[in-house]
């Protein structure tokens, strides 16, 4: 039996149909295919046709399903995103007990302050505005820490009303700030002014100053100033030198690589070179040599502990949308702006602040690389005051306050009066 191609047969059909078809039998005789042959062939056209079309007819059921779907999906991450971004408007979460999570009274206040002619966020809480105070400066420059205190503190409200202040480059108030001209001193300034409000406020002669890493150069420069309105000065991971201190932790975290046989890390470090670091590339110099401090820094246990700060800080309710990029943006601009002013005037505690007329606590962590504890500990041992006094905090390194959390609250807790 003679065998046709594929394509001859398709061109001979195409003959059949059509406005300008003609019959089988003249085409059978044109071609040589008898009539049979080709209404066989045509039979198995239309077959295919038609199989081609219940594939089609399938495939755009399936495709139409699909659609369906994707809509649906997309309707509901729309719905999401709108109770998210409900959600996002700022908001002071109820109090709870540390223990059983169970919503408590007391005092709760997310709120606007004017500090000097800029307005300025701050957070209260506590269970009872009788309650001593506690002012907390935060770590940065120009950082927020309003939902740590809140998450990884939240036993501290039992015992004292903590008052958290987003200062006026950080967070919340990050549009407060001029920062053609923004201070060191200028923190320091807005910091009297607050303090001078809450203690009128809630009636009480003085509050127990906390300040963590850079909160601790505007903490221990407000109790030089203001002795009379601290109860006491506590200085968590305690700057005393930029200078010496950024220059310690590369060498420590150097000997740290060389040590655990890191010859990439150690290379490097080396090639990054010791601080202080240019301008055109202070940020970024400082931030690769903190990646290798906290690399090296802290204990497993310590580093793992603090491993979510981050997700807590950027989905904390106190937070509004523009709050969250101000979150990361306010720490670039300060460090940018303020840590290179203080780079630059070589900031030295035991030269600038030989005595206190308050008590003193650091709180420091055994091993930390980004403020080696040595120099804050070689501080406090030169220092005049009333009275003085280290806690160690042996695996932490640099995040003790949320690493060592309960840890911190103890000792917070323990040094207040005794009824």
């Amino acid at each position: 039996m003679k065998q046709y191609t594929t394509a001859f047969k398709a061109r001979v059909l195409q003959r059949l149909v059509g406005p300008r078809a003609i019959s089988a039998y003249r085409l059978a005789a044109e071609v040589g295919v008898s009539q049979v042959t080709l209404s066989r062939w045509l039979d198995q056209s239309s077959l295919l046709t038609r199989s081609v079309r219940s594939h089609i007819t399938g495939f755009t059921d399936m495709l139409r399903q699909v659609l369906r779907w994707i809509l649906g999906i997309a309707g509901a991450i729309v719905m999401s995103v709108t109770i998210y971004a409900a959600s996002l408007r700022p908001h002071a979460p109820p109090l709870r007990d540390a223990e059983s999570g169970e919503i408590v009274e007391g005092v709760v206040s997310l709120e606007r302050v004017t500090l000097n002619g800029r307005p300025q966020w701050i957070s209260i809480r506590g269970r009872s505005a009788r309650l001593p105070l506690l002012l907390y400066l935060s770590g940065g420059p120009c950082g927020s820490e309003m939902a740590w205190m809140r998450y990884y503190h939240a036993a501290l409200e039992r015992h004292y009303l903590v008052v958290n202040w987003d200062q006026q480059c950080a967070g919340k108030s990050y549009g407060a700030a001029d920062w053609d001209r923004l201070a060191p001193a200028d923190l320091v300034a807005d910091a009297g002014v607050l303090i001078d409000n809450l203690l009128t406020r809630y009636a009480q002669p003085n509050l127990l100053l906390v300040g963590n890493s850079w909160g601790s150069i505007p903490g221990v420069r407000v109790a030089a100033r203001w002795p009379l309105k601290l109860k006491g000065y506590v200085g968590v991971t305690q700057q005393v030198s930029i200078q010496e201190s950024d220059s310690l932790g590369w060498a420590l975290t150097r000997e740290a690589a060389l040590h655990a046989g890191q010859v990439k890390d150690v290379a490097n470090l080396n090639e990054l070179g010791p601080p202080p670091y240019p301008r055109e590339h202070f940020l970024r110099s400082y931030l690769s040599q903190i990646n290798f401090q906290n690399r090296y820094g802290g204990s497993p246990r310590a580093n793992a502990a603090a491993s979510g700060q981050i997700r807590v800080a950027l989905t904390a309710p106190e937070y509004g949308a523009m709050d969250r990029l101000h979150w990361v943006w306010s720490l670039k601009r300060g460090w940018e702006t303020i840590y290179w002013q203080l780079a630059q005037q070589n900031m030295d505690f035991e030269r600038e602040i030989p005595s206190l007329d308050v008590p003193v606590y650091l709180l420091l962590g055994r091993r930390d690389l980004v403020v080696p504890p040595v120099l804050a500990e070689r501080w406090l041992s030169r220092l005049a005051a009333p009275r003085k006094l280290v806690q160690w905090f042996e695996g932490a390194g640099h995040t003790l306050m949320v690493s060592d959390a309960a840890a911190v609250d103890s000792f917070l807790v323990s040094i207040l009066p005794r009824p």
